[in-house]
């Protein structure tokens, strides 16, 4: 490397970095909408990673649009239609963040190599298709690094974002490196301790001042906010680890397995020592709040007893000077309380008695109501009915996708369009054409598996419509195919642009 080259290190990485918000950049320069779009990206981003760290994995569009319709709605008091919002979602989700399915591509330069590159990556992907038939979204990894090194997921998520990388190590099977992330959980619940002993010595040096900025009532909620929140994370982190440690009794054999399930216990040990010093913090957290009542107390007590004698400021003045009985009544009513205790009255014996619906108990002594199994039934005939018509929808798709390949080794997007056979709702809908499309092609290679080579009962409604649509005699001889990027874009008529992909045919031999 050359000799200044040498001084300032590879940039490339930083490099890297920095352009990771240049989609965000794009987005602001939307001038359609009357909003901070910037903004809106970032927004749903986090929305995004929410549910991402919550492992609740059901972000989909018309969550994101709910969430969208709210926060603007809070933030800026503007409503829009349900169209309007639909095509705010569609311009923020599908065309900025995601690209249209196709990775966003920035030009570096490496100054190792002395020459250009095209730096790809995704901030939006698509999860996976659940039963309910919805498309569900994700942030990819850059995605997640990005905003963890933003201020507010900093000092507010990090602990979240700390479970996220866990999660990833264990998966991995990098117990090392989430022994690691353990040890920075540790320092974060150390830090949370050292603000609340902060927050104790600025109450002691000014208390008046202290609460008439009201900054005091706003740290002690993020105080309380964050202690719930991870509550929450230790708990889910709790289970993963449990979860792990069964999954690997069953899969790993030998002297390896012994490996593992002790890293997997020092891991539970570890985690367990940090959720026992965070519930620790639940005492310091109340210390904290019976503090800052006496503090209060004790300065509302002094300015009372200096400024305000009952006998001059009040009887004397009421004795002495006319006063009109309303003006009495509003000073003395916040002394005295009127209200009457309840009494129990005989006559009540002679209602109707109101019966209690009928319990059960587990064998832990909790208690359930009864279920309905008729309604049961009823919900999961209904769900049922649902997941076949999404197979079928789904099946149809499929045969779309893959009809011009039982003639030609491989198609594009706007060939497909151009037959007809699909509208534009078919094309861009929630759990649609474009959406499955965008599936395959982060799926990388996708087999044709008939009903007869399927070695386990497919559960997940695509796996279902790949059976269906190969078990037909007209595709006998594909035996798969893959979704590349293909070159340009194609727009629709309602102006959605999206990426010409190209669909390639795999034959049962196994050739591309």
């Amino acid at each position: 490397m050359d000799k200044q080259a040498s001084r300032i290190g590879n940039l490339t990485e930083r490099e890297k970095n920095m352009v990771l918000d240049t989609p965000l950049h794009t987005l602001q320069k939307t001038e359609k909408y009357d909003l901070p779009m910037r903004h809106l990206g970032i927004a749903v981003l986090l929305f995004i990673l929410e549910h991402m760290y919550q492992n609740t994995k059901e972000c989909t569009e018309e969550a994101i649009r709910e969430f969208l319709r709210d926060y603007i709605e809070e933030q800026f008091e503007v409503v829009y239609s349900e169209d309007v919002l639909s095509e705010l979602t569609k311009h923020i989700l599908f065309a900025h963040l995601m690209n249209n399915g196709a990775p966003h591509k920035e030009k570096i330069w490496n100054n190792e190599k002395k020459r250009g590159e095209v730096f790809e990556f995704h901030l939006v992907l698509i999860d996976e298709f659940k039963v309910k038939g919805s498309v569900y979204f994700k942030l990819s990894d850059e995605c997640i690094d990005m905003l963890y090194k933003t201020k507010e997921l900093y000092g507010e998520l990090r602990t979240s974002i700390r479970a996220l990388f866990f999660r990833q190590q264990v998966e991995k099977g990098v117990f090392e490196g989430a022994l690691q992330e353990l040890k920075e959980m540790l320092v974060d619940v150390y830090n949370e301790r050292q603000e609340i002993i902060r927050l104790k010595k600025t109450i002691q040096k000014n208390t008046l001042k202290t609460f008439q900025s009201g900054e005091i009532e706003k740290r002690i909620e993020r105080i309380n906010e964050r202690f719930e929140r991870k509550q929450e994370v230790f708990s889910d982190m709790l289970d993963f680890i449990e979860d792990t440690r069964k999954h690997k009794e069953e899969e790993e054999l030998g002297e390896k397995a012994e490996t593992v399930q002790l890293m997997i216990g020092k891991m539970k040990r570890g985690l367990e020592g940090i959720i026992r010093d965070h519930e620790a913090l639940f005492g310091d957290k109340l210390d904290l709040q019976t503090y800052m009542s006496n503090a209060l107390e004790s300065l509302v007590m002094e300015s009372f007893g200096v400024r305000f004698n009952l006998e001059k400021e009040l009887f004397h003045p009421s004795t002495s000077e006319e006063i009109d009985t309303d003006t009495l009544i509003s000073i003395l009513d916040p002394l005295f309380d009127f209200k009457h205790p309840k009494r129990f009255h005989p006559g009540e014996i002679f209602e109707p008695q109101a019966v209690r619906k009928k319990r059960k108990q587990d064998e832990d002594g909790n208690q359930f109501g009864e279920l309905d199994t008729e309604w049961a039934d009823y919900l999961d005939r209904i769900d049922e009915e649902r997941s076949v018509i999404r197979i079928d929808r789904y099946a149809a798709y499929l045969e779309t996708l893959l009809m011009p390949l039982t003639q030609k080794e491989e198609v594009t997007m706007e060939e497909i369009i151009h037959t007809g056979e699909l509208d534009e709702e078919d094309i861009v809908g929630a759990d649609s054409f474009l959406p499955l499309v965008i599936y395959f092609h982060q799926l990388g290679e996708t087999e044709l598996v008939r009903s007869h080579e399927a070695i386990s009962t497919m559960v997940d409604e695509i796996p279902k419509a790949i059976m269906k649509t190969a078990d037909k005699d007209v595709f006998g001889q594909l035996g798969g195919f893959v979704v590349e990027e293909g070159e340009g874009t194609i727009t629709l008529q309602n102006g959605f642009t999206l990426s010409n992909f190209k669909i390639k045919r795999r034959d049962r031999n196994g050739r591309i």
